[in-house]
């Protein structure tokens, strides 16, 4: 007969009490409350004072002050682009272009071919974008930059993505054995695509083999041996 850890008469055990306590606490300081977008919720739990009970949040940031671009695969036919781009790294650079001020501009590339597969205007520093293109296993490449009398000055290059594929890779050259009885007994020797070409090299040799030999049953050929045979 199963019988419980704790039997019906006994209390719950105090620290059970607690969590729930604590929890239900925690559910109560939230209702009515519109947290911001991109918050993230500490909840300790287990405490039943209300004074010791905490309800902190924590914004994720916009960004982090590090000159940043990356393009990454979401499907076949789908990239993301994020981009943060600092203060120090762009008025360092129109100072060297001499200018005062620019439009940003990000392009998406491929990295063998060089060809353009789309580029746009950014107003933002910081910020992210979706691409659609079907790139295959064509490794793609992300560069910001600024545009000076139409021709475009590069800030900052991504790593290069290699995008995956909806095909399934090839395994390569394809081996095929072939299933013969000879005087040697059954074996399994290399054959071509047409497993009923009995005058493939591998069979051929075997054949030789035992007819120079008279191995009886039982006796097989090495395929250092078949391979001197075959060639």
């Amino acid at each position: 007969m199963f019988r419980s850890f704790y039997p019906l008469e006994m209390e719950k055990p105090p620290g059970l009490m607690m969590e729930q306590k604590g929890r239900k606490e925690s559910e109560d300081s939230r209702e009515g409350k519109c947290l911001p977008r991109d918050t993230i919720v500490f909840e300790p739990i287990g405490s039943d004072d209300k004074n010791n009970s905490v309800f902190g949040t924590q914004e994720i940031p916009k960004g982090y002050n590090i000159d940043t671009i990356v393009v990454m695969p979401v499907n076949a036919d789908m990239n993301f682009v994020y981009w943060e781009i600092t203060d120090k790294l762009l008025n360092s650079r129109l100072r060297e272009l001499n200018i005062g001020s620019a439009e940003l501009i990000i392009k998406i590339s491929e990295r063998d071919s060089r060809k353009e597969v789309c580029s746009f205007e950014i107003k933002e520093r910081i910020g992210k974008n979706y691409i659609k293109y079907h790139a295959l296993f064509r490794p793609l490449v992300a560069e910001i930059g600024i545009l000076k009398n139409g021709e475009f000055a590069g800030l900052l290059k991504s790593r290069t993505v290699s995008p995956p594929s909806p095909e399934i890779a090839g395994t390569g050259e394809e081996i095929w054995m072939e299933k013969i009885k000879g005087l040697g007994g059954t074996v399994w020797v290399s054959g071509s695509e047409d497993t009923h070409d009995m005058a493939s090299p591998g069979i051929t040799a075997l054949q030789n083999y035992y007819e120079e030999t008279g191995a009886g049953h039982g006796i097989s050929a090495s395929s250092e041996t078949l391979r001197t045979k075959v060639y």
